[in-house]
C-alpha cells in the first residue's frame, strides 16, 4: 500500500553548522529532510530577504521547513499588553515561514496564571482570533500548529488545542504533537505502551480528521520530570518514553492507515538522534 512519506529533520541547526542557511543545507547532507528553525529569541528581525535565502536552500535540497516562534509568547498574560504582543510574535514567525516557503508556526500558547482553566480557554480562543484575523488580512501562507505542553501549569493540553481546531479549522490550528510532553505533563508517564501512542493519534484523528494524522508535524525526544511536568529534554536512548517502540508504530500507522508528516527532534545529541529516530522508523518499515 502506498503511504504518504514521514521526513526527519533537527530542531534549528546541526552542531557544526554556523548559520540557518548553512544548517539547512547541511541536514540533507546527514540524509535529512526537514529543518525547524529556531525563532526561540525572536522573529521581529529576521528580513525577508533572509528568510527568502533560508526559503532558497530549503528548496534546493528539498527540506521541508517549519519554525519555532518565541517562548515568551502567552497569549492569556495578566498583562493586557503581553496579549497584544504575543498575538504579534506569533504572525512575526508567521511572516518569516511565508517569505521561506515554508509551512508549519510552532509556539506554546501560554500560561494560566491566576485564571481557572475555563476562563483561560475561553480567552485563548478570543485572543487565538487575532492571530488568525492577521493571518487572513496579510494572505500569509503559513499553518498555524500550537504545540502540546509539558507541564500542567501551562496551557496546551491536547484536548485544549483540539479545541482550538474544532473552532477555527485544521489550517489555522494544526495541533503540533510533542510526544515528550504529552508524556509528563500531568507530572507522571503516560505513554508507557504502543496503544498509549496511538491513543494520541486517534484522538487526533477522530477530532480533527483523517488529514490532521497523514500530515501530522511532531517533536519527538526523551523527557526528565518532575511533578510540574518536563524539566529538560534527553537524549533519544533513555527510553522515556521508548521512542524505538513509537517509531515501529508509526511505521506500521503509515503503512497500513495512511499516516504521515514531519518529525523534528529536539534531543542534545541534535543530529545524531534525529538520526537515530529515521533509522528506527525505516528498520521498521522495511520489517528488517
Amino acid at each position: 500500500m502506498a503511504f504518504p512519506r514521514v521526513r526527519f529533520g533537527t530542531a534549528g541547526n546541526p552542531t557544526t553548522a554556523k548559520s540557518t542557511v548553512e544548517g539547512i543545507a547541511q541536514v540533507r547532507t546527514l540524509g535529512l529532510d526537514a529543518f525547524e528553525i529556531e525563532l526561540v529569541h525572536g522573529a521581529s528581525k529576521v528580513k525577508v530577504e533572509t528568510a527568502q535565502s533560508w526559503g532558497k536552500v530549503a528548496k534546493e535540497n528539498d527540506i521541508r521547513l517549519s519554525a519555532h516562534g518565541p517562548y515568551y509568547i502567552n497569549l492569556i498574560s495578566e498583562k493586557p499588553e503581553t496579549r497584544v504582543a504575543s498575538v504579534e510574535r506569533v504572525l512575526q514567525t508567521a511572516r518569516v515561514i511565508h517569505h521561506a516557503g515554508g509551512d508549519r508556526v510552532v509556539f506554546h500558547p501560554g500560561f494560566y496564571g491566576k485564571i481557572p482553566q475555563p476562563q483561560a480557554v475561553k480567552e485563548l480562543h478570543e485572543w487565538y482570533a487575532k492571530i488568525i484575523d492577521g493571518v487572513k488580512q496579510e494572505k500569509l501562507k503559513a499553518t498555524i500548529a500550537p504545540e502540546t505542553t509539558g507541564g500542567w501549569k501551562e496551557l496546551g493540553s491536547l484536548d485544549e488545542l483540539l479545541g482550538l481546531t474544532e473552532a477555527f479549522g485544521l489550517q489555522y490550528a494544526w495541533p503540533t504533537l510533542d510526544f515528550s510532553h504529552l508524556h509528563c505533563r500531568n507530572g507522571k508517564p503516560e505513554l508507557n505502551t504502543a496503544a498509549d501512542f496511538q491513543a494520541i493519534f486517534e484522538k487526533v484523528e477522530k477530532r480533527a480528521g483523517k488529514k490532521a494524522v497523514q500530515k501530522f508535524h511532531a517533536h519527538v525526544q526523551c523527557v526528565k520530570w518532575g511533578p510540574g511536568g518536563e524539566i529538560n529534554h534527553l537524549p533519544v536512548d533513555a527510553k522515556a518514553p521508548d521512542l524505538k517502540m513509537f517509531m515501529a508504530l508509526l511505521a506500521k500507522l503509515c503503512e497500513e492507515q495512511g499516516y504521515g508528516g514531519t518529525v523534528i527532534c529536539e534531543s542534545p545529541l541534535l543530529e545524531k538522534d534525529t538520526l537515530r529516530l529515521q533509522e528506527w522508523f525505516n528498520t521498521a518499515l522495511n520489517g528488517s
